[in-house]
């Protein structure tokens, strides 16, 4: 079964089918803590979470796979199984890391990446050492970018903006 059912997971982090914004929010913060293909570990070890069920109540096809994921009460998965998932899918980045399945599992495309490339070599504490290195740099921000009121009219305008234009089209959504 080609894994098509499962790249809007991947190219939205979830978002379009996890409906409380405090899990967006925690599925994001750990993506953006961990490797760049920490969501396809996590859409790996979700799938794993739900291989007994799949396997019971789903049909080996294409089509059968693709409506038995369309059809997940992901609330109700949510509430049992969200923080065991996370936690699987870094026990399988750091048992599968990306260089391991790259020398294992390389299609032609993959062989298009360099070796030496910084992508296959990062490893679990190499993220975190990043991160890390990375936190805290908007709070080292000059003061001045607080005061100035540029700064200010080219952040707070478009955002203004966009929130009117967001709201306009949520009333005249509901209105129809």
């Amino acid at each position: 079964v080609t894994p098509f059912f499962s790249l809007s997971w991947i190219l939205t982090w979830f978002s379009h089918n996890i409906e409380r914004f405090e899990d967006i929010a925690r599925l994001y913060d750990f993506f953006l803590a961990s490797h760049p293909l920490m969501p396809v570990y996590f859409t790996v070890a979700m799938i794993v979470d739900f291989r007994e069920k799949l396997l019971n109540e789903c049909e080996c096809s294409p089509g059968g796979v693709h409506i038995f994921f369309q059809h997940i009460k992901w609330n109700d998965w949510r509430k049992e199984r969200f923080d065991k998932v996370i936690e699987d899918s870094a026990q399988m980045f750091q048992r599968f890391p990306p260089r391991q399945l790259y020398t294992e599992f390389a299609f032609e495309e993959l062989k298009q990446i360099p070796d030496d490339s910084p992508f296959l070599a990062q490893n679990i504490d190499e993220v975190v050492d990043l991160n890390k290195q990375y936190s805290g740099i908007y709070l080292r921000l000059p003061f001045w970018h607080y005061q100035n009121p540029d700064f200010w009219n080219y952040i707070a305008l478009p955002l203004a903006a966009a929130a009117l234009a967001g709201y306009c089209i949520s009333t005249w959504n509901t209105k129809k």
